[in-house]
């Protein structure tokens, strides 16, 4: 999560370093979770993830990618509803 919250914050202030860190945050997520991992962190899950890098590519104004980032999380969250969605 930290690693998360640094890219967010890089991207926030223009840095493309932010998709490096990013990236690394989200191989750590994908290694799944760890004893050492607080409680409260539950919500940090592969949907989050997913808007996350969505929003990172909105503050470094790298609009295309973005807008087919929420898309396809859209996209997935339409399947999961059965479609209810659109």
């Amino acid at each position: 999560m930290f690693h998360m919250r640094e890219a967010r914050a890089l991207g926030a202030l223009g840095d493309a370093e932010a998709i490096r860190v990013f990236s690394h945050a989200l191989s750590l997520h994908q290694d799944g979770a760890r004893d050492s991992d607080p409680r409260w962190a539950w919500w940090l899950d592969d949907d989050e993830m997913c808007i996350q890098e969505a929003r990172l590519y909105s503050d470094l104004r790298s609009w295309h990618e973005s807008i087919r980032l929420h898309s396809d999380h859209l996209e997935w969250v339409a399947r999961q509803a059965g479609g209810a969605l659109m």
